[in-house]
């Protein structure tokens, strides 16, 4: 539902009351109007939220040609803002999904990377002798789970979860993992699409951040973005001054030092109909 593209929408019905919530995120370019408004009406959607991502290969181009550190701000054909209001919505106080994410061009040689990054993590990857790092097996998934079970924080998936992930992305899903001593103190579930890898979700235990572990994994998982075939990475979401987030705080410092972009989504747009 989207000019010359597909706009995936997401409606969920309340049960008993016979209307719906929808929502669609990420799409690259606008709607085509009327035929939202059709399925609005066939799906009695009573709410919807539109978050607008961006042209993969506009911002991609622009990253190309930025100095690291700098913001790409996202904008789509035309005035967003005017096109938005002009069918009934408006910005949101609340965001779904990040709405600022930084972005490393993987392309580059590895030599370029490590440049790009700040002394303090280059210090980091130097000193990282004693943890090894791999790609957790199916297998050993549940034993590195477990422990990442004892140091979770905020939002924290269940084992099936991560099996049925597994199930569904086959190899462009990649569980990495950090060991001290032989026992499992951090790890990264990253995924990929056709040409970008993204920095899903992470943890680390107390031993394991003081060994820098984390470090190391997120290294390792660009190096193995990078043989996978992938020309970006994608961190996945730091915090936003327009809908800031104080517990984001710490690790958006921690992904800032590696260098890259900072991308910055239009935000959420939501209607009452």
């Amino acid at each position: 539902m989207q000019n010359e593209k597909m706009m995936r929408v997401l409606v969920r019905k309340i049960p008993l009351l016979g209307v719906s919530v929808a929502k669609a995120q990420r799409f690259d370019s606008l709607p085509v109007w009327e035929e939202w408004r059709k399925i609005s009406k066939e799906e009695k959607v009573i709410y919807s939220a539109l978050e607008p991502g961006l042209d993969c290969s506009t911002w991609k181009e622009a990253l190309r040609a930025t100095v690291p550190g700098g913001t790409l701000p996202v904008h789509l054909g035309g005035d967003l803002t005017e096109e938005m209001k002009r069918n009934g919505y408006y910005v949101d106080k609340n965001v779904f999904i990040p709405s600022r994410t930084r972005i490393i061009d993987l392309t580059k040689s590895e030599s370029e990377l490590l440049n790009d990054m700040d002394q303090g993590t280059r210090r980091w990857l130097r000193k990282v002798t004693k943890v090894q790092t791999e790609e957790v097996s199916t297998k050993e998934l549940e034993s590195w789970w477990k422990e990442w079970s004892r140091w979770k924080k905020g939002y924290f998936p269940g084992l099936r979860e991560l099996q049925i992930y597994k199930e569904e992305f086959g190899k462009k899903a990649v569980w990495m993992g950090a060991r001290l001593n032989d026992k499992w103190v951090g790890g990264i579930v990253m995924y990929t699409t056709r040409d970008t890898a993204v920095y899903y979700l992470a943890w680390s235990s107390k031993e394991g951040k003081r060994n820098g572990a984390q470090y190391k994994l997120t290294w390792s998982s660009m190096k193995r973005a990078k043989k996978m075939g992938c020309s970006t990475w994608d961190f996945e979401g730091i915090n936003d001054p327009r809908w800031p987030r104080k517990s984001w705080q710490g690790f958006s410092e921690f992904k800032r030092r590696w260098g890259g972009a900072e991308v910055e989504m239009p935000g959420c747009w939501s209607r009452w109909f």
